[in-house]
C-alpha cells in the first residue's frame, strides 16, 4: 500500500474507533503529535479526516501538534523505538506476520500493541466533496479543531505552540476556517 494519508487516517480511525467504542468515559480533548510531513500527517485530507471526527462529536476539541525536525529527545522514541531498535540488531525479522511476536519480545514491560492492517479506507477520496485545498501552512505546528456555534466543523492555528492566540481564516483570530 502506499505510504501516505489514507494509511495514516486509517490507523488512526481503527485506534479512535476503539476508544470510542470501548472506553466507558471519552476525554473531551485529544492531543495528536504527529511528525511535520505533508505527505503523510499534514494535508487538508487529515484535516478533514480530524473535522470528521470532531463533527461526529467523538470529541470537542482535537489539537494536532507537529513535532519540530530533530524531535529526537521526544519520550516515544526512547521509549518505544529505542527497545526495537536494539532487538533488531540482533534478532531476525523476515515476514509481516513476525512483527507483532518481535514486538513482544522486545519489551520487558508492557509492550505495545500491534494492529495487523488488513484493508485501507479511501479517505482522501471520501472526503474530497468536503474539503477545502489548504496552503502556505508550512511553518505551522499547531491546529485545533472544533464546532463553530452553528455546530460546523472548524479549524484554527497558530504557528507555535506557546503562541497565546489561535488564528483563523486569513489570519484573523475570529471564527476558523470552516473545513
Amino acid at each position: 500500500w502506499p505510504h501516505d494519508a489514507n494509511m495514516h487516517i486509517s490507523l488512526l480511525f481503527l485506534q479512535i474507533r476503539k476508544l470510542v467504542e470501548t472506553a466507558s468515559q471519552i476525554p473531551p480533548q485529544l492531543v495528536i503529535q504527529l511528525d511535520n510531513c505533508a505527505r503523510d500527517n499534514k494535508n487538508h485530507d487529515l484535516f478533514g479526516f480530524l473535522s470528521y471526527i470532531t463533527a461526529k462529536k467523538w470529541f470537542d476539541i482535537v489539537t494536532v501538534i507537529y513535532l519540530p525536525v530533530g524531535h529526537t529527545h521526544e519520550k516515544v522514541d526512547g521509549l518505544l523505538f529505542g527497545p526495537l531498535g536494539r532487538k533488531k540488531k540482533y534478532s531476525k525479522l523476515f515476514t509481516p506476520e513476525g512483527f507483532p511476536t518481535f514486538v513482544k519480545s522486545a519489551f520487558t514491560n508492557r509492550p505495545p500493541t500491534t494492529q495487523n492492517l488488513v484493508f485501507i479506507w479511501n479517505w482522501k477520496q471520501w472526503l474530497s466533496p468536503f474539503t477545502r485545498s489548504l496552503k502556505d501552512f508550512k511553518r505551522v505546528r499547531c491546529f485545533r479543531f472544533s464546532l463553530n456555534p452553528e455546530g460546523f466543523p472548524v479549524m484554527m492555528y497558530k504557528e507555535n505552540v506557546l503562541d497565546i492566540v489561535w488564528r483563523g481564516f486569513e489570519g484573523s483570530n475570529s471564527e476558523g476556517i470552516i473545513i
